[in-house]
């Protein structure tokens, strides 16, 4: 049997982001895509500005420089698989690369709603409470980089605590 669903919500940047689920029998697939992944046209703007008011191999440079930026470090999609009896295989999607890391059941402790302070305001993260290799607890937050509102992080938590996370 399989269950997807879907829901459209926004960041702590007023971004726009579609949540979605697909729950088989073993596996839960949660995954956060960012809607608006084109470079926006405020920068198209200040790269004319630029053109007008330093010379062209400048403001090529910087705008080679933006473009290799934003397609290394744009985080346009994270994901988390959870596989009963394996563990969790969390990613990253950016334009240019993608990131995965996997960790064991037996090192998850526990999954919770975490307040943190992030650039002088108090946002709610979806954190694991990890056990390192030392037996060190550690925490890893998740959906760290598109930084959804409070509303899909407790939807997400709510669908993971269902699927008997713990």
């Amino acid at each position: 049997m399989q269950e997807d669903a879907a829901a459209n919500f926004t960041t702590l940047f007023r971004e726009n982001i579609k949540l979605n689920f697909r729950k088989t029998r073993g596996c839960l697939y949660v995954s956060l895509v960012k809607q608006d992944t084109c470079l926006s046209f405020q920068w198209a703007f200040w790269g004319l500005i630029c053109t007008a008011l330093a010379p062209i191999y400048l403001t090529i440079a910087l705008i080679t420089i933006y473009c290799i930026y934003w397609g290394l470090f744009f985080v346009t999609e994270e994901n988390v698989l959870i596989v009963k009896g394996m563990g969790l295989q969390i990613s990253k999607n950016c334009p240019l690369r993608q990131s995965t890391e996997f960790i064991p059941f037996e090192r998850v402790e526990n999954v919770f709603v975490n307040e943190v302070i992030l650039r002088q305001r108090v946002v709610f993260m979806l954190t694991l409470l990890v056990k390192d290799c030392t037996n060190k607890p550690k925490l890893y937050p998740l959906f760290k980089d598109l930084l959804p509102r409070l509303d899909c992080i407790e939807l997400i938590y709510r669908q993971i605590k269902g699927f008997k996370f713990s």
